[in-house]
């Protein structure tokens, strides 16, 4: 089960792929190391930063398109 963990972050796999019938019995084997939390971190991370470029980008065309209509 621990080596599951590593392929998938997704927790309801793990129980289905266990046959666990509680999300709580699947939930007692997974323990993410460092290495795991610091994964998920930088990929939150980066995905508010691509969010926030779509926003400013987007933001910035339709000031551009409005300044041409003046």
């Amino acid at each position: 089960m621990p080596e599951a963990g590593r392929h998938t972050l997704n927790v309801k796999a793990q129980q289905k792929l266990a046959g666990h019938s509680r999300i709580e019995t699947t939930m007692r084997y997974v323990h993410p190391d460092e290495a795991d939390m610091l994964q998920i971190a930088s990929a939150v991370q980066q995905a508010r930063t691509k969010t926030v470029a779509t926003f400013l980008a987007t933001s910035t065309q339709q000031q551009q398109s409005e300044a041409r209509k003046m």
